[in-house]
């Protein structure tokens, strides 16, 4: 027999249910009411079917939160999965007089995202990100045009290093007028730590590059805040 796969037939006999390892389409109901977890794959046996040609069709939109189907048709008739990873559904395959073939099924695997950071050509680049990215301010210090490393970064926000502080933010810096890479080079607590992180902040989020928690309003809004209320 040449193996090809099947969508969920229509029942001519009785059906049930044997518990086997893996990852089921959903949570199965056993014996006396208790519900299986995500761990357990189920196996549905179809019995009394007529000789013919069948296909079996997996529900998508049973499978648990975050989970999709694997590729199909790798490894051995054993151990692959037969199911379409964009449908859910199998080829057909020719059931003859008498045989029994249990072969068919469908793996399915948590979706995970895959987070790419990466410098080409001096240009900051930021690929499927999942959210919540930042660079330090020791980054934007050093990649600044004229600092100690290769310029990174700051082509794509729109500020300068020399940029005046204050005129970005809209506050008063008491015994001091810095630029952006001077509030980045500033040492200690306090004031000086809110220059320092106010200003990798706003380089972040003015950056397209990088997937930020907050935008450039955002981030202004709150230092002007910290600087009102003394909450340094």
């Amino acid at each position: 027999m040449v193996r090809q796969q099947r969508q969920r037939p229509a029942r001519h006999g009785r059906s049930r249910r044997t518990r086997r390892q893996g990852h089921p389409a959903g949570r199965q109901r056993q014996p006396g009411g208790r519900l299986a977890d995500h761990r357990r794959r189920w196996q549905l046996l179809f019995t009394g079917l007529k000789p013919g040609t069948y296909s079996v069709q997996f529900d998508k939109t049973t499978l648990p939160a975050g989970y999709s189907f694997t590729t199909a048709n790798s490894g051995s008739d054993a151990t692959d999965s037969d199911a379409n990873s964009l449908d859910g559904k199998t080829i057909q395959t020719v059931l003859d007089s008498g045989e029994s073939d249990r072969t068919w099924d469908a793996g399915i695997q948590a979706d995970v995202g895959i987070d790419i950071e990466k410098f080409v050509r001096g240009r900051y680049l930021v690929e499927n990100s999942g959210g919540g990215e930042g660079l330090t301010p020791g980054f934007w210090k050093t990649h600044a045009p004229g600092g100690s490393a290769v310029e990174a970064g700051w082509g794509e926000t729109g500020y300068g290093p020399g940029d005046s502080y204050e005129s970005i933010f809209g506050v008063d810096v008491i015994g001091s007028a810095p630029s952006l890479v001077q509030a980045l080079s500033a040492n200690g607590g306090g004031v000086e730590a809110l220059l320092r992180h106010s200003s990798a902040a706003l380089l972040n989020a003015a950056n397209p590059y990088v997937d930020y928690a907050y935008t450039k309003a955002q981030i202004i809004s709150m230092v002007q805040t910290a600087f009102a209320t003394g909450k340094l």
